[in-house]
């Protein structure tokens, strides 16, 4: 897809969903998928020498913390993490800084089932709660539903499930309408009528 294309963003976008992508859909990367991650992951860490742009290293940076919870290795992710959120927090990039939380409570909860401890930890519910909060105010829907849902896992307070199911319905409620009306779109901008003539 991106075959000889050098644009840092495009690059480290694509990177990024092809990581994201593979361990979502197994949580662990078969030899097929890393290969490939390691080539784009190396391909984006030369580009990225050349760019100064944050979203490119936020972007690296949530790579290598999806790789290294894939590979079971908490304390690289917990590192990886930690750099997107300084880099997302220094440049305003609130989205990035939302997932960076995320995957550093998710790091804190890796490092602890590793430890054999079932419990959230305070830092793990402090992300978890600034994640909310963030997504909250930023309109991340699904984001603040994945937060909510995991504090209201760790906390069985009504206020906190509620909370959760709420963020649900207003993800699933988002989801149910058309971000793109058709109908709409044909009346205001006659080339997209697919008739035929």
């Amino acid at each position: 897809m991106l075959h000889d294309n050098t644009e840092p963003l495009r690059v480290s976008a694509y990177t990024l969903a092809r990581a994201l992508l593979a361990t979502a859909m197994r949580g662990e990367l078969r030899l097929l998928d890393r290969t490939k991650l390691d080539a784009l992951n190396d391909r984006l860490r030369r580009i990225s020498v050349h760019s100064t742009h944050p979203l490119l290293h936020a972007r690296l940076a949530q790579v290598d913390t999806v790789l290294a919870l894939a590979d079971g290795d908490p304390a690289r992710a917990a590192a990886s993490a930690a750099r997107q959120a300084d880099i997302a927090r220094g440049a305003g990039l609130l989205e990035p800084l939302c997932d960076a939380l995320l995957l550093q409570a998710g790091a804190a909860r890796a490092a602890a089932h590793a430890a054999g401890l079932d419990e959230a930890t305070p830092a793990e519910v402090m992300w978890l709660q600034e994640a909310a909060a963030l997504a909250q105010t930023q309109g991340l829907a699904d984001a603040g539903w994945r937060a909510l849902e995991w504090v209201a896992e760790n906390r069985p307070e009504p206020a906190c499930r509620l909370a959760a199911a709420q963020a649900r319905q207003r993800l699933e409620g988002d989801a149910a309408t058309s971000l793109f009306d058709a109908a709409a779109a044909r009346q205001r901008e006659p080339r997209l009528d697919t008739r035929s003539a």
